[in-house]
């Protein structure tokens, strides 16, 4: 089943459709760079190492994926920057901590995107890992992907993990579709990339009864400190709309002394 361009209900489609990473190019590359490009979560089994554009699906026109290149830029940027930490830790010594600022809204829709990219090129399963049939998202989801209507109160990017955990650099890409009550109900998502792990919660929040099985995430992160003995490096999140208000601390797992 081909769906052609999943953003076409918002009208201004081009005739020409573009190839299109649903999880940015950027990410992809990064991993690869760092010995291999692993995925799971995907309705099929995928080779090792993966290659980039191995995750890639005419989705979109060209027109409705270039209005979400700042997306793919911000998210390429976030992941990089979390992928490089290690390569900080062994550079810098005990020099002080340093930090780096990032644009949660812009994260979100990313994720958003990540989520009807995977959906719409019959990359998503549900959870009794069976395939989910291609569709294109709710007019509302379109809305909030192209920031034209704010993600309701509660829902939307969620950390998943507690303040606390420990993270390694595996380079791998782990995404999971949550469903929810509903037959064919799709609930939000869940993206690990080399560590951290984040929920999009796209029905009632990660904390007011989706099946995200997140009772401790925490709604919209303020910061994520990564630590490594007496060294730390922190991504500052900013939003438009401000969610708890309290950021979360990970150690980071080095293979080499620092």
């Amino acid at each position: 089943m081909r769906l052609g361009c999943y953003a076409a209900a918002l009208g201004g489609c081009s005739k020409r459709m573009s190839r299109e990473h649903f999880v940015s190019k950027t990410v992809l590359k990064r991993l690869e760079q760092l010995g291999g490009l692993g995925i799971t979560g995907v309705p099929w089994t995928p080779p090792w190492p993966l290659r980039s554009n191995a995750l890639t699906a005419k989705v979109l026109c060209i027109s409705h994926n270039e209005a979400l290149s700042a997306l793919d830029a911000e998210a390429g940027l976030f992941f990089t920057t979390i992928c490089d930490v290690v390569d900080y830790f062994r550079a810098t010594g005990n020099e002080p901590r340093q930090s780096r600022v990032f644009s949660g809204d812009l994260l979100q829709r990313w994720m958003l995107k990540v989520l009807c990219g995977s959906v719409a090129s019959n990359h998503a399963r549900d959870a009794s890992g069976n395939i989910i049939s291609p569709r294109c998202p709710p007019s509302s989801w379109l809305r909030m992907l192209y920031g034209q209507q704010p993600f309701p109160r509660d829902t939307g990017l969620h950390l998943g993990m507690p303040d606390g955990s420990s993270v390694s650099a595996e380079p791998r890409v782990s995404f999971e579709t949550l469903c929810g009550p509903l037959v064919g109900q799709i609930a939000g998502a869940i993206l690990t990339l080399s560590g951290p792990r984040f929920v999009l919660a796209m029905w009632g929040g990660a904390r007011a009864g989706t099946p995200t099985a997140q009772d401790k995430a925490l709604y919209r992160p303020k910061f994520l400190r990564l630590r490594h003995g007496d060294l730390s490096f922190q991504l500052d999140i900013e939003w438009q709309d401000r969610g708890d208000e309290k950021g979360a601390e990970f150690t980071w797992s080095v293979e080499a002394d620092v």
